[in-house]
C-alpha cells in the first residue's frame, strides 16, 4: 500500500485504477487524494482575472494570469492566428537534466491564451473555463450555458445567477447542487423543483418555502402543508423587502439542523463511492460526476470512462493525472488540452495527437518540447524520455506546484486547502497581494440602495456599488437584474466574491469519512430496535460536524 510522500498517509490503489496504470506503464501515485487535488488545483485560477495587454496586437484584455506571473499573454484571436509559430520555441531534449525543468523553460517562453474558452462562445469575454457559452459574465467552469451571471460549475442551463454546481436548469438564483429546476432561489441540493425558496434536499417539489427533505410536495411552508391562497399570500409578504427575506434566511438556518442528511448523494448509479454522482457505475472516490464509468479519484467529470486521477473534463477517455479539457483521450499528464490524444505532459495544446512535453501546440503530430520530428524519430525519443523520467521518479507525476503560473491564493487550492501567506512562501510557492478589483469608485452607497426590487430603476446597471463586507466595488448586470426581478428579490449588498464564499460553504470538501449511521428511529426496522442503526458508512460529513447523518436506507425511509 503506497504512502503519501507529503503526509505519509497510506492509501489504496483500486483494481480499476491499476488497469489505467498498466496502460501507461506508470508506478503507483506518490500523493494521497488530498495532496493530489491540491497540486492540480494550484494550476487552476478561475475567478481572479486581471487587466493585461496582448503582447501581439496590443489590445487591452482580461486574463487569468496576474501581471506578476511569468506568463506571456496573447488574446485568444491572436493566439489562434497564424501570425506566430509555436514551433519557433522548440527545444532539443537534454537527457542530463530533469524533464520537468526543460518543460518549465518552455512554459515560460511560449505565449498563453488569456482565458480558457473552447467551442463557440458568444459575448463571453468575461468568462473563464467555459465551453459553448452565450452571454456569460464572470461565470466559470460552464458547459453549454446562456445568460449565466456569477455562476460556477454550471452546465446546460440558462438565465441563472449566483449559483454553484447547477445542471439543466433555468432562472435560478443562489442555488447550490441543483438540477432540472426552474425559477427557484436559495436551494441546496434540489432536483426537479419549481418556484421554491429556501430549501434543502428537495425532489419534485413545487411552491415550497423553507422546506427540508420533501418529496413530491406542493404548497408547503416549513414542511407544513398550506392552502394555495394562504401559501401565495405568505410568500408575497416575505418578498416585500430585504428585511423580511433576511429574517426568513435566519429562520431557515435555524430550522434546517433538526433534519438528517444522507451520508452521500449518489443517484441512479451502481458500485460507486464519493458524492454527487449520477448515472454512473464502477466509481471509487468520485465527486460531481455525470454518466461516468470505471474511474478512480475524479472531480467534476461528465460523459467519460476509464480514468484515474482526472479533474474538470468532459468526454475524456482513458486518462491519467490530467485536468481541464474536453475529449482528451489515451494520455497522461495533460492540462488545458482539449481534443488531444495519445500524448503526455503537454500544456495548453489543442486538436493534436502524439505530443510529449509540448506547450501551445495546435493541429500537429509527433512533437516533443515543441520540436517537430518524424514518426520514427518521435517514437524513439519518446521512449528514451519516458525511461529517463522513470529513473528520476518523474513519470506518472503531475507538473510540480512551484511551476504553476498562478499564485497559490489565486487558485482553487486556496478555496479547498487554505494556507496563510507565510505557509505558502515557506513551500516555495507564490502569493498574490493585489488580486484586482477597485475600491473607492462607488457612485452609490449600500445604505442608499432600495430595499425592494420594485424601487430599483433600470439605471442601476450603470452604477458602481460598494460591498458592505469587503468594500470592493461591483456592478449589477442587466441579466442579473432581470433574474432578481423575476424572483422579486432585492439587489445584493455584497460583491460577487463575498457571495461566492458563502455559497462555497454550502458545498462540501471532496473527502470521505468513516462513520456510523445516526438514525435512532424505531420505525426504520433496525436490527436492534431500541438503538442506533448499526450500519457503518462513509460520508462527506466529518465526525465533528453537527449534521445528523443517515445511511441511504434510513434516509430513504425518513423522507418517503
Amino acid at each position: 500500500m503506497p504512502r503519501c510522500r507529503i503526509c505519509a498517509i497510506s492509501f489504496i490503489v483500486p483494481l480499476q485504477a491499476r488497469s489505467v496504470l498498466k496502460y501507461f506503464d506508470a508506478p503507483e501515485p506518490t500523493l494521497c487524494f488530498d495532496h493530489f487535488l491540491q497540486q492540480h488545483f494550484a494550476y487552476r485560477n478561475e475567478r481572479h482575472l486581471y487587466r493585461r495587454t496582448c503582447e501581439l496586437c496590443g489590445a487591452t484584455i482580461l486574463a487569468m494570469y496576474a501581471p506578476e506571473s511569468y506568463v506571456h499573454v496573447y488574446c485568444r484571436a491572436c493566439w489562434h492566428s497564424d501570425q506566430w509559430d509555436v514551433l519557433q520555441y522548440g527545444k532539443p531534449y537534454n537527457s542530463s537534466r530533469p524533464f520537468f525543468e526543460q518543460w518549465f523553460e518552455l512554459v515560460q517562453q511560449v505565449p498563453h491564451f488569456n482565458l480558457f474558452q473552447i467551442g463557440e462562445n458568444i459575448n463571453c469575454k468575461y468568462a473563464n473555463y467555459i465551453r459553448d457559452g452565450k452571454d456569460a459574465y464572470l461565470s466559470f467552469s460552464s458547459l453549454n450555458t446562456e445568460g449565466s451571471v456569477y455562476n460556477s460549475n454550471i452546465d446546460f442551463s440558462r438565465d441563472c445567477a449566483d449559483s454553484f454546481q447547477v445542471n439543466k436548469s433555468e432562472l435560478l438564483y443562489d442555488c447550490v447542487f441543483t438540477t432540472q429546476s426552474y425559477h427557484c432561489a436559495f436551494l441546496t441540493r434540489a432536483e426537479n423543483c419549481t418556484d421554491c425558496y429556501f430549501g434543502r434536499d428537495l425532489l419534485d417539489c413545487q411552491n415550497c418555502f423553507g422546506c427540508v427533505n420533501l418529496r413530491h410536495k406542493k404548497f408547503y411552508w416549513y414542511n407544513e402543508p398550506l392552502a394555495q391562497e394562504e401559501y401565495q399570500q405568505r410568500v408575497k409578504e416575505v418578498l416585500q423587502n430585504r428585511a423580511m427575506i433576511e429574517k426568513h434566511q435566519k429562520k431557515f438556518e435555524q430550522f434546517v439542523p433538526q433534519f438528517p442528511v444522507e451520508a452521500t448523494n449518489i443517484r441512479n448509479s451502481s458500485e460507486c463511492s464519493g458524492n454527487e454522482i449520477t448515472h454512473s457505475q464502477k466509481i471509487t472516490n468520485g465527486y460531481n460526476l455525470v454518466e461516468v464509468e470505471n474511474g478512480v479519484d475524479l472531480y467534476r467529470i461528465v460523459y467519460s470512462h476509464d480514468m484515474y486521477r482526472v479533474l474538470y473534463s468532459a468526454y475524456p477517455e482513458c486518462m491519467y493525472q490530467s485536468s481541464v479539457g474536453s475529449k482528451m483521450h489515451y494520455s497522461c499528464g495533460l492540462y488545458m488540452c482539449p481534443e488531444v490524444g495519445f500524448s503526455a505532459y503537454s500544456y495548453i495544446c489543442e486538436n493534436a495527437d502524439e505530443l510529449f512535453g509540448c506547450v501551445g501546440v495546435r493541429q500537429k503530430k509527433f512533437c516533443i518540447l515543441n520540436t517537430q520530428y518524424s514518426e520514427e524519430e518521435y517514437r524513439i525519443l519518446r521512449k528514451q524520455i519516458t525511461a529517463d523520467m522513470k529513473k528520476r521518479g518523474e513519470w506518472g507525476e503531475f507538473f510540480p506546484t512551484q511551476y504553476s503560473p498562478h499564485a497559490y491564493n489565486d487558485t482553487l487550492s486556496q478555496d479547498f486547502f487554505p494556507l496563510t501567506e507565510n505557509e505558502v512562501l515557506q513551500k516555495g510557492w507564490r502569493w498574490q497581494h493585489n488580486q484586482g478589483g477597485t475600491h473607492g469608485k462607488e457612485t452609490i452607497q449600500p445604505e442608499d440602495i432600495p430595499e425592494t426590487i420594485e424601487k430599483i430603476s433600470a439605471d442601476i446597471v450603470k452604477q458602481i456599488l460598494r460591498c458592505k463586507k469587503c468594500d470592493k466595488n461591483y456592478r449589477i448586470q442587466k441579466k442579473e437584474l432581470e433574474i432578481l426581478q423575476s424572483h422579486h428579490l432585492p439587489i445584493p449588498l455584497e460583491c460577487q466574491d463575498c457571495r461566492f464564499a458563502l455559497r462555497l460553504k454550502r458545498s462540501y470538501q471532496p473527502k470521505l469519512y468513516k462513520r456510523q449511521c445516526m438514525c435512532d428511529c424505531r420505525h426504520h426496522d433496525h436490527t436492534h430496535r431500541d438503538s442506533l442503526c448499526s450500519k457503518h458508512i462513509t460520508s462527506i460529513y466529518a465526525p465533528h460536524r453537527p449534521e445528523i447523518v443517515y445511511c441511504k436506507e434510513c434516509y430513504q425511509k425518513e423522507v418517503y
